[in-house]
């Protein structure tokens, strides 16, 4: 059975007390921080049911009654339940409460304060229980774990253990989404109890956690500095910096029109380096010319088949491609519909300029990263930030330091080298 097969439930904590945003949104509860015209509950229940979510459970504590008002005034994503709480259970015990209320067995949890920017696909696909797979947690990369602890797994994808807070560094941390069945609760216990430090503590110990790394960043709304930062952004509708990345010899091996799903394989480090950029905050943009359609070597459907499996290859291992545009001109091309000089085929500019008009981008602050001096004067004549040549792909010409900021060597060392947007 796959995520597209089954209703997907999600569980969202929205029933605490909210005590470090006092100071700021006052006894409003604390899903129901405004957010320019509306709240951050309403922007969490649109951002989950863009990605496949069916069916929403809200806990309920604290101010639920404002809560369920609030939501009777907005149009709602999806079906929209309720539980509460007439006492606090803590996280455990009100998960425990909605399964047992609902009759439920198999569900996401999320975090009624949490944002999580990447894509959530591979947290929607059934657990893996003949496998011992019983609880799924989310996962992070941050620069500094310190704030917030650390997880760490086996080479199997099993969480081994949880590092405590203060230790710095970068890594993974707990991004706050679970997926998980009624068989991982206690069965005996009642009452509150946390989920964090009560049960998956036996779990781990037993084998039964999966880990999932996400892309894109995390942002916790109950604590003010973050909560004003997400309000900055959405508010102002922020243009935010992208990596614009070329394809073959960057992201997969260059065969030479790579046109057939059998043909795709990932460059070694791709994917650490494509979950570098997305954790340090760029929207992730693939542009690539596709000279093989104008050629004759293969047509539109064959390439969108292809870019379907890459899209679902990488997001399978955390990786979410915010977009993808092509090229299909050349001008010796020999179908008639593609053959034409275009202002599109790199090192022409206009793939980067549609693509930061649909996806509001910061050219200036965004980086372009790939394997010949076209993709280089495409991101100079589109006045990018900084540009990266790598040698993962085609030989690189003589003068390659003079044309790039930056020679590395894979998309994984590129990333490295871009750090954070400026």
């Amino acid at each position: 059975m796959t995520a597209g097969s089954i209703a997907q439930t999600c569980v969202i904590l929205a029933g605490g007390l909210g005590t470090r945003l006092r100071g700021v949104i006052g006894e409003t509860p604390k899903c129901l921080a405004p957010v320019g015209q509306h709240t951050f509950l309403e922007l969490h229940l649109a951002r989950l049911a863009d990605a496949g979510i069916t069916n929403f459970v809200l806990s309920l504590g604290y101010g639920a009654d404002a809560v369920i008002d609030a939501l009777a005034r907005i149009p709602l994503p999806a079906l929209v339940r309720y539980v509460r709480e007439e006492q606090p259970l803590g996280t455990g015990g009100a998960i425990r409460h909605a399964l047992d209320a609902l009759q439920l067995d198999e569900v996401l949890v999320a975090n009624g304060d949490t944002w999580l920017e990447g894509d959530i696909t591979a947290m929607l696909e059934p657990l893996d229980r003949r496998a011992g797979e019983l609880f799924r947690m989310a996962a992070v990369k941050v620069p500094d774990r310190s704030r917030f602890g650390g997880v760490e797994a086996d080479a199997s994808g099993r969480v081994t253990r949880f590092l405590e807070k203060g230790r710095g560094g970068s890594g993974l941390i707990n991004a706050g989404l679970y997926r998980l069945c009624r068989e991982s609760l206690p069965s005996s216990r009642e009452g509150a109890y946390s989920l964090e430090q009560d049960v998956l503590p036996a779990l781990v110990a037993q084998g039964q956690v999966a880990l999932q790394p996400l892309g894109g960043s995390m942002i916790d709304i109950g604590v003010p500095e973050d909560y004003r930062r997400f309000c900055e952004r959405h508010i102002r509708g922020e243009l935010r910096p992208a990596a614009f990345i070329d394809r073959d010899g960057v992201i997969n091996v260059d065969l030479g029109h790579v046109c057939r799903v059998e043909d795709f394989h990932l460059l070694p480090r791709a994917v650490d380096g494509l979950r570098l950029l997305a954790a340090n905050g760029y929207e992730l943009i693939v542009v690539t010319n596709q000279a093989g359609i104008a050629k004759g070597l293969y047509d539109e459907a064959a390439y969108h088949l292809l870019t379907e499996h890459m899209l679902r290859v990488l997001s399978s291992q955390g990786v979410r491609i915010t977009a993808v545009y092509h090229c299909p001109h050349h001008p010796q091309g020999v179908v008639p519909a593609y053959a034409m000089v275009c202002d599109c085929r790199k090192p022409a500019p206009a793939m980067l300029f549609r693509a930061a008009t649909e996806n509001r981008l910061d050219l200036a602050r965004s980086v372009l990263i790939g394997d010949k001096a076209s993709d280089v004067a495409a991101g100079r004549a589109a006045d990018i930030g900084r540009t990266v040549l790598v040698a993962s792909g085609h030989a690189l010409p003589a003068d390659a330091a003079r044309l790039a900021d930056h020679v590395s060597e894979d998309l994984s060392a590129a990333a490295q080298w871009l750090g954070r947007p400026a």
